[in-house]
Order: C-alpha cells, then structure tokens, then sequence
C-alpha cells in the first residue's frame, strides 16, 4: 500500500485450499473471488464471477499497475498443486504490483 498509495488486495487463505480474495479500489469499485474453483466449490462457494479478471485487472490499473488479464483469467480457473497460497502469489503479480519492502528493511525509506 505504501508504494502504490492505494489499497491492495486480502487474501483469506482457508486450510491451504481455498482463498478468498478481495480487492477495493481508489475509485470504489471492489471485487471478491475465490482461488481454486474446485475447492471453493467442495466449501459451496459458486464459480468466478464472470469478468473478475477484468475487474481485477481495472484496479490495479487504478493502482498504477500494469495488470496482465489473460494471467488473471488464467489464475482464477486454476486449481492449487499443492497450496493455493502459491495461487496468491501468481494473483499479486499478474495484476503487476511492484514489490514491497517491509518497514525498516534495508531499502526502505
């Protein structure tokens, strides 16, 4: 948040299987999907919404980031092998969020 000065994503990462993730954006606009669509569904949580990748990749447009749609829409219908925490890790970086460097790190401010 602090190197792109607007609000990221969370992720709410369920046993390693599943994970919700949530996204609000400086305009206001917010998306909610889920990692895994085939745990998400075993848990009774419906499919993507259609067009969450677009959604996603608009934020982090507002964001100032370079979003990759395809990546996304590829990320979303993917299943977890092993954790869908690594799942997570693809999201953030196909919407193209440059890397953060913790407080009091070297390199940080």
């Amino acid at each position: 948040m602090e190197t792109t000065g607007a609000p990221v994503l969370f992720a709410s990462v369920m046993d390693s299987d599943v994970c919700q993730v949530r996204g609000p954006a400086p305009s206001g606009l917010r998306w909610s999907t889920y990692l895994d669509p085939v745990m998400a569904a075993d848990h009774g949580i419906p499919e993507p919404p259609p067009g969450a990748a677009a959604l996603i990749a608009r934020r982090a447009a507002e964001a100032g980031c370079g979003a990759d749609p395809a990546a996304l829409a590829e990320i979303l219908v993917r299943r977890a092998d092993p954790f869908v925490e690594d799942l997570v890790f693809e999201l953030i970086d196909s919407c193209g969020f440059p890397p953060g460097i913790p407080s009091g790190a070297p390199g940080s401010a």
